[in-house]
């Protein structure tokens, strides 16, 4: 587990994973400030499915960063 505290833009051309896998998100608070975390677990073809296999945490700063992100990457609008 990690907290992702800012943002970096790689210049390595991403590429899309072949598999699929969901991911929960829980809203919590640590030290008065609101956290965002986020879960992925393992998809179909791993030896243990359902298994936790990241687990990503945004404070408000990072949150913020990666909204400003999804508007710029994907065109999102407020």
């Amino acid at each position: 587990m990690a907290v992702v505290m800012s943002f970096e833009k790689s210049e390595v051309p991403a590429r899309l994973n072949p598999t699929e896998t969901t991911a929960t998100y829980r809203v919590g608070e640590y030290k008065g400030a609101t956290i965002l975390q986020i879960r992925t677990v393992g998809s179909d073809q791993r030896e243990f499915r359902g298994k936790g296999s990241q687990t990503l945490q945004l404070t408000t700063a990072s949150a913020y960063e990666l909204f400003g992100i999804l508007k710029k990457e994907f065109g999102f609008k407020e």
